[in-house]
């Protein structure tokens, strides 16, 4: 079977996915929001009966290309339209340079911040925030970079 970002945009269970961004979960070193996409979709059974994960099943350059689009703060809305970017902040500290997306969600009228840091050392891309109002969404992506330009960085526990 080929996995190609067709299948996997076809393939997401949107509500999985929507339920894994409310959990806000958070680290460094690793794409979370890549993660928790891969994750949303259901496992394969191979010829053996056994289930196997998409992500196993997926070659170097695809993996690479759904990281790019990470990277780049276009993978939430390349994979489903559920996801409507809403604004988008980029700045940099001596330590890291920042980028913050806010998304609305249709299917469950919510609003979402990532946070895509690029650091010499580790990158980390995670849902940083969400809420269900817009006037809240503006408010807090102003006070995440205000808090991280005055501290110099962004610390993994913020929240």
């Amino acid at each position: 079977m080929k996995i190609d970002i067709n299948y996997i945009k076809k393939n997401i269970d949107l509500n999985k996915l929507v339920k894994k961004f409310d959990e806000l979960e958070r680290s460094y070193n690793e794409d979370i929001i890549l993660f928790q996409i891969l994750e949303s979709c259901p496992d394969i059974i191979d010829k053996d009966g056994m289930e196997v994960e998409v992500r196993s099943l997926m070659s170097e350059d695809l993996l690479s290309k759904l990281s790019d689009l990470s990277r780049k703060g276009d993978l939430i809305s390349t994979m489903s339209k559920n996801f409507e970017l809403i604004e988008e902040i980029d700045f940099e500290t001596n330590y890291a340079t920042y980028f913050m997306q806010s998304y609305y969600s249709k299917i469950n009228k919510s609003f979402y911040i990532t946070l895509y840091s690029v650091r010499d050392y580790n990158d980390a891309h995670f849902i940083e925030f969400k809420t269900e109002k817009k006037n809240e969404v503006n408010k807090k992506l102003k006070s995440i970079k205000n808090h991280i330009i005055s501290q110099g960085y962004h610390d993994v526990q913020q929240g």
